[in-house]
């Protein structure tokens, strides 16, 4: 009897130091592992935050300097010399230079270069005396901020007054249209077309590269 009151009142002693030594134990291994992923969710959140925050710096730069070429065409009526003037420029109206790529040029459903845009008007028009007064090939070119260029100077002449005469003008420049892309110095690129309106465009036949 003495002996099994002495083994339970070991066991009774025991147990105490024993789950106290087990829980400790957990407890230190719960909080090193709560601390281990708190570290680890800190770091990924950091990260992340730090990507996020280098796009949003890199879109600012990149916004700081985009371009915004776009097509103009003029319209003058020389009435001293009874002529009409076709005047197509391209202007940089953004705040960053424009690296232009090659420029596609077309009168009606035809393909024309800058220096045969006449002979296509006289073709359409061919009772019109129409010459071409100025041309230049503007692929490739950089334009700077507010920077314009004349692409070509046409001269349309017609028989009588202009202001009697049958054609419409502004019409016969509106047939006229030019197709081209246009890159930031970041490699930014858009295409210019039918729209009228610059069209954000990823690759833009690889402008840069060439």
């Amino acid at each position: 009897m003495s002996e099994e009151i002495e083994l339970i009142e070991e066991n009774t002693v025991s147990q105490p130091g024993w789950r106290k030594g087990i829980d400790t134990s957990m407890i230190i291994a719960l909080v090193a592992l709560v601390i281990s992923l708190v570290g680890t969710i800190t770091g990924i959140y950091e990260a992340r935050i730090m990507r996020e925050q280098q796009s949003i710096m890199q879109a600012q730069k990149g916004a700081g300097v985009w371009p915004y070429v776009q097509r103009i065409i003029y319209v003058n009526y020389n009435e001293e010399d009874n002529t009409v003037e076709l005047i197509h420029l391209l202007k940089n109206n953004g705040i960053g230079p424009a690296i232009l790529g090659d420029v596609d040029y077309r009168y009606g459903d035809k393909s024309v270069e800058t220096y045969s845009v006449h002979r296509a008007i006289k073709d359409r028009f061919p009772e019109l005396t129409v010459s071409s007064t100025q041309n230049q090939q503007v692929d490739q070119l950089v334009l700077a901020a507010g920077q314009s260029v004349r692409v070509f100077t046409v001269t349309l002449a017609p028989k009588e007054s202009i202001f009697e005469s049958p054609y419409d003008f502004n019409e016969i420049a509106d047939a006229y249209s030019s197709h081209f892309c246009y890159c930031s110095v970041f490699g930014e690129c858009w295409r210019y077309g039918e729209e009228d309106l610059p069209v954000e465009e990823a690759d833009c036949d690889n402008l840069l590269n060439r």
